[in-house]
């Protein structure tokens, strides 16, 4: 595995992540279950883009990205912001 694109990509997530944070806090706020969808971004949706990145893997079937957000339990927007936040980094 290349560290430098290892580290170029964890990089690339935390920018991503950190301008994303106030729309991350937005979806927190209107949620239901305020404990379980902090929890689901901090742990899980983050925890998904950190493994994407560590397997050096292109995401490229939307059936086993979709088995992944369903699996976890996200949310629409949490679903959509893994794609985004994976063709950020230049994983899909």
């Amino acid at each position: 595995m290349n560290q430098r694109r290892i580290q170029k990509r964890i990089k690339q997530a935390v920018s991503f992540w950190n301008a994303s944070v106030s729309t991350i806090c937005a979806s927190i706020t209107h949620s239901r279950d305020k404990d379980m969808a902090y929890f689901k971004w901090s742990q899980l949706v983050w925890q998904e883009i950190v493994m994407y990145i560590s397997l050096d893997k292109q995401v490229v079937d939307d059936n086993e990205l979709c088995w992944i957000c369903r699996r976890r339990g996200f949310t629409r927007y949490q679903r959509r912001f893994l794609k985004q936040a994976l063709c950020h980094i230049g994983l899909r």
